[in-house]
């Protein structure tokens, strides 16, 4: 059974939404699928609603030819499906899916890929794309307590360490990113028990937050760090802080 994440992030630099079957493997092996395949559909304008009837009968016409559909990234003017197939020949196939396709542009490509890279690498998410689902959680629970999200604020990534001197040497490299830096945590039953609060001001609309987040993760991953979680206080409409 397919197990579906979604994810924003950005495609070419544009921002897209990104959906990936986390259960993949339980439909096929690479073994026996060690092909990728990419269908791209583009609209002339904007990709509405139309667009994407469009494309999702020709995604159903593929699913049947035999494919395993990997994912999908969906941008303002594009959507691209990703396909692990049997053999290089079944391009044909599934060029048939969209040969009559009059509303939108579309072309596909084939390129080996064993031991399923491309899935695992651009589609899987890692810990800065999971977070920004957890980011529109923590937003939409802060906007059912009275937050006005576009207001700025301090907003505190809890970030944590394996050991000390690895927590100062991030606290440096995060303090020459922008970072204020706050007050430090001690949890020794935690396998990382040395943590830090870095602050930034920011907004809580969504894309500014997945911005910051993902900054701080990968700034932390070159020392075996991880952000636990973030916090900032509620903004009322009509506060004078905003």
């Amino acid at each position: 059974m397919a197990n579906w994440f979604t994810y924003d992030w950005q495609e070419k630099g544009e921002t897209a939404k990104y959906a990936v079957d986390l259960a993949l493997g339980e439909q096929g092996s690479a073994e026996d699928y060690p092909f990728v395949f990419r269908l791209y559909c583009s609209a002339p304008k904007e990709i509405n609603g139309r667009c994407r009837r469009h494309a999702d009968a020709i995604l159903t016409k593929c699913v049947k030819e035999g494919f395993l559909f990997a994912g999908r990234v969906d941008t303002a003017t594009c959507i691209q499906f990703y396909f692990y197939g049997k053999a290089k020949v079944s391009l044909a196939s599934m060029e048939y899916a969209y040969a009559k396709e009059k509303l939108l542009s579309c072309r596909a490509d084939v390129q080996e890929d064993p031991s399923w890279s491309f899935y695992g690498e651009q589609l899987c998410p890692d810990a800065a794309k999971y977070q920004t689902e957890q980011n529109r959680e923590m937003i939409a629970r802060m906007a059912k307590a009275g937050d006005y999200t576009p207001a700025s604020r301090r907003v505190r990534l809890h970030m944590f360490f394996p050991s000390e001197p690895l927590l100062v040497m991030f606290s440096e490299q995060a303090r020459h990113a922008g970072f204020a830096l706050s007050d430090t945590q001690f949890y020794p039953d935690m396998e990382r028990a040395y943590g830090i609060a870095i602050i930034k001001i920011a907004t809580l609309n969504k894309p500014d937050v997945d911005a910051l987040t993902t900054s701080a993760i990968y700034l932390a991953q070159n020392y075996d760090g991880t952000l636990l979680y973030w916090d900032a206080p509620v903004v009322p409409k009509h506060s004078p802080l905003r």
